[in-house]
Order: C-alpha cells, then sequence, then structure tokens
C-alpha cells in the first residue's frame, strides 16, 4: 500500500456538485510559495479554483455537496498533463525557431513563427480536449475524520 501512496498525487478539495454518475469537485491550485509563512502577502492571483469531474465511486460510499474529501490522480497521469501542457509547447518554440535559423529567416519572422506553432498545438489540443480527458482519470476519497 505504501508504495501505491507514492504513485498517486493528492488534493483536498470539497465537493461542489452532484449527478447521477459524476462528483463534481472544486481544488486550490497554488503556486510554490502557497506553503511559504508569508502568503498573505502575495495576491490572491496565486490561486486559482480547479473544478475536477470524477465517476461516483463503485464502492458505494455516499457524497453530499461542501464535503472535504481527496482527489487523487496518478504520478503518471500527472507526468503526462505536464508533459502536454508544458514540454511539449516549448519543443514547438524550439522546432519553430530552430527551422527558421537553419534556413535563415529573420529572428522575428522566427518569434512569430514559435508563436504561431504554440497557438497552432495548443489549438490541436483544444479539438481533441475530449479525447485526452479520457486518458486523465480522477478519483476521489473521503477525508478521515
Amino acid at each position: 500500500m505504501d508504495n501505491e501512496i507514492k504513485n498517486i498525487v493528492n488534493h483536498e478539495g470539497r465537493i461542489t456538485k452532484i449527478t447521477d454518475t459524476t462528483v463534481f469537485a472544486e481544488i486550490i491550485s497554488g503556486s510554490a510559495c502557497a506553503s511559504c509563512h508569508a502568503k498573505s502577502i502575495c495576491l490572491p492571483s496565486e490561486q486559482k479554483k480547479i473544478l475536477i469531474k470524477t465517476a461516483i465511486p463503485s464502492d458505494g460510499t455516499k457524497y453530499i455537496v461542501g464535503e472535504k474529501v481527496m482527489v487523487c490522480m496518478s504520478n503518471k497521469a500527472a507526468r503526462k498533463s505536464v508533459f502536454l501542457s508544458y514540454i511539449m509547447p516549448l519543443i514547438a518554440i524550439f522546432a519553430a525557431m530552430g527551422i527558421c535559423k537553419y534556413y535563415n529567416i529573420d529572428e522575428n519572422i522566427g518569434g512569430l513563427a514559435a508563436a504561431i506553432a504554440v497557438i497552432g498545438y495548443y489549438t490541436v489540443l483544444y479539438l481533441f480536449r475530449k479525447k485526452i480527458e479520457q486518458k486523465f482519470e480522477f478519483t476521489i476519497k473521503k477525508l478521515s475524520a
């Protein structure tokens, strides 16, 4: 079980809505300095609310709106989301700039090409969001009292 815990990313959240098949939980994602003792000085923009959708667990556990829960995701899925969100756009930027440099195209055009490559990448990501969403499975667990 200890190995199982190490392979899961957990965030505390609160249930906001429950349907027949789905539970919606809201988590607050903060920046790295959110745990700092001086966090009261930071702007509220350092934290953002994220709505997570997950299937109602089949173990028969009952949840209520407003209840605090633990929202869980596998480490593998978390790494995949970081790769798609940050690493791939960076590769697109370097590829566009490298191609422009290879063909001796002006740096300004290269910058524009890099911006277009990133916009194109995120557009493709948006168009395939339903298919990608299926690969990221969240689970919820009751917090111990």
